[in-house]
């Protein structure tokens, strides 16, 4: 009898200093003010409140995924040793994690599946110049790698202010004045998302440049020379320089004595019956 009572005795103290999980997120257990959550597109910190370890000091760590093999631990305050926090980084942006958090003591566990927040997505690809009935249309696809829903594009022609707010679903632009052959169009165009802080997250601007002239007439390099086209039963004009003139024999230009000389010398030889 005294046997189990030993026994019973000694499981309710186990029981009592058992580790206890009591807050296991994305951000402190007390928010002050505002979203401060700890999500970002490539970073989560992730906080815990346990008390009762056993042992002491606490041991928790989280896996990512359901992955053992790469376990975050918990860092511990100095002055608080059952409040802490890990950094779990190298995340891709808007994307699904699942987070385990265990602690040694205790066979209670914590899950929690937080989606990480949208990134910096990759620059519009594809962008195409096409030039229809003197208006110029700009056209492009979404980026490659959109870390996001893709919010909005911004747009700057040459020096013209900036268009802030294209829409996401939007991938051309009419420029509305007529093209004038020479003018030359430089522009930026960046794809952003705007994060849960309500921050615009862009593109690269230097990777979204493109430039687009074209001339009424071109001038041939140094040293060659342009062959004009020839329609099909055409003939090609010869190009005079200025000040020049071209010079074509003329028929009339012929003596009319030697036609008269060569008439009296066949007759000759008619009459005369000559013979070789």
């Amino acid at each position: 009898m005294q046997g189990h009572r030993l026994i019973l005795f000694t499981l309710f103290i186990t029981v009592i200093h058992a580790t206890k999980i009591n807050f296991f997120d994305a951000y402190q257990e007390i928010v002050l003010v505002g979203n401060q959550s700890f999500i970002e597109a490539n970073l989560i910190q992730l906080w815990v409140d346990v008390t009762e370890c056993a042992p002491t000091p606490c041991s928790c760590y989280v896996e990512v995924n359901g992955s053992t093999g790469d376990r975050h631990h918990i860092g511990f305050l100095d002055g608080k040793p059952n409040k802490g926090y890990a950094d779990i980084t190298n995340l891709q942006p808007d994307t699904l994690y699942s987070f385990k958090l265990q602690c040694t003591g205790t066979d209670q566990t914590e899950t929690r599946n937080i989606k990480t927040d949208y990134g910096r997505p990759s620059p519009p690809s594809d962008i195409t110049f096409t030039l229809n009935s003197k208006r110029l249309q700009l056209s492009w696809s979404r980026p490659l790698s959109p870390a996001g829903p893709i919010h909005k594009y911004r747009l700057t022609i040459n020096t013209d202010p900036t268009i802030d707010n294209l829409p996401h679903d939007k991938l051309s632009y009419d420029i509305t004045e007529n093209y004038v052959d020479g003018t030359e169009y430089k522009i930026v165009l960046v794809a952003c998302n705007v994060n849960n802080k309500n921050e615009a997250v862009c593109s690269d601007a230097n990777q979204g440049q493109a430039t687009f002239i074209m001339g009424s007439t071109t001038t041939p390099p140094a040293g060659q020379t342009t062959t004009p086209t020839v329609p099909a039963g055409g003939t090609t004009t010869p190009t005079v320089p200025a000040g020049e003139t071209t010079t074509k024999p003329n028929s009339s230009n012929i003596p009319s004595c030697s036609v008269a000389f060569l008439l009296f010398v066949f007759f000759f030889l008619v009459n005369n019956q000559v013979t070789y």
